[in-house]
């Protein structure tokens, strides 16, 4: 009888299996991170990604990468325009995270009314 497994035991199984996923996984930490933020603020925003690309006068292609995983890290005025798109104010926090990810916080005011 086959049971589901837990999302966290298979993609341990995938890495183990394939290290060069564990590479990819870790080369693409901080942008994925930036990118699930993206759409976590814009679909708390009630907008679509054609909504959004109309809000901030870009193309839809170009928000669909920055919230895609792969591509270019984008700089704090693109991630501050897309924040205000969605009536956030995006405040940056440096500091050591205790681990050598190298992550970063970044902290979202949320000034819808």
């Amino acid at each position: 009888m086959n049971r589901l497994r837990d999302f966290a035991d298979v993609r341990r199984d995938i890495e183990d299996e394939n290290p060069g996923v564990q590479l990819e996984l870790r080369r693409t930490a901080q942008k994925r991170s930036i990118a699930q933020m993206l759409v976590r603020m814009r679909k708390q925003a009630g907008l679509t990604q054609t909504a959004l690309a109309v809000e901030t006068g870009w193309d839809k292609g170009f928000v669909s990468r920055l919230e895609g995983a792969y591509g270019g890290m984008p700089d704090t005025g693109t991630i501050a325009r897309y924040a205000t798109a969605c009536g956030f104010t995006l405040r940056l926090v440096a500091g050591n995270t205790g681990d050598d990810s190298g992550a970063i916080e970044v902290t979202l005011q949320d000034d819808r009314q």
